[in-house]
């Protein structure tokens, strides 16, 4: 197993098995992991109901992959710019080209510049909560608006 996998595999080992992505679906996505990049979170992803694969979060990207990949990943590849498709597999989307995430019926949608990606998020609010951070929003950490307490002097 190479670097990449490895440090992509013992994320996704702190979440509970019934959350966790295969293997072979970390593996195929770690094509995708930028050197020097923070691993965030690795987490199972369902397009549908039948399809799903893996999902990394890292300090520069989005990372989305599958071993085996079904009809709505790889209309996710097609519609995806070339420079974000790493392989059949794989696809990084870096934090800079998200410009929106929203929640939609039964999950979310990450917004970029040339297409969207709904997520089913059902029954995982780790996952849900962590796609919300990748709002541009939510990047502004001094906002008084994203932090979860107010200072004294902000509550008046």
């Amino acid at each position: 197993m190479d670097q990449a996998t490895e440090l992509l595999w013992r994320v996704a080992l702190r979440r509970p098995w019934t959350k966790r992505p295969f293997k072979t679906d970390v593996r195929a996505m770690a094509a995708a992991l930028a050197p020097g990049d923070a691993v965030d979170g690795v987490f199972r992803a369902k397009w549908t109901e039948t399809s799903a694969g893996a999902l990394a979060i890292t300090s520069g990207a989005l990372l989305i992959g599958a071993a085996h990949p079904g009809q709505p990943f790889t209309d996710l590849l097609r519609q995806a710019r070339p420079g974000h498709r790493h392989g059949p597999h794989a696809l990084a989307i870096p934090r800079s080209d998200i410009r929106r995430v929203e929640p939609i019926s039964g999950g979310i949608a990450v917004h970029t510049d040339a297409q969207v990606i709904d997520l089913l998020v059902a029954g995982d609010p780790k996952l849900r909560t962590a796609l919300f951070r990748l709002s541009p929003r939510s990047a502004d950490n001094d906002s008084p608006r994203n932090r979860t307490r107010l200072l004294p002097h902000e509550a008046l």
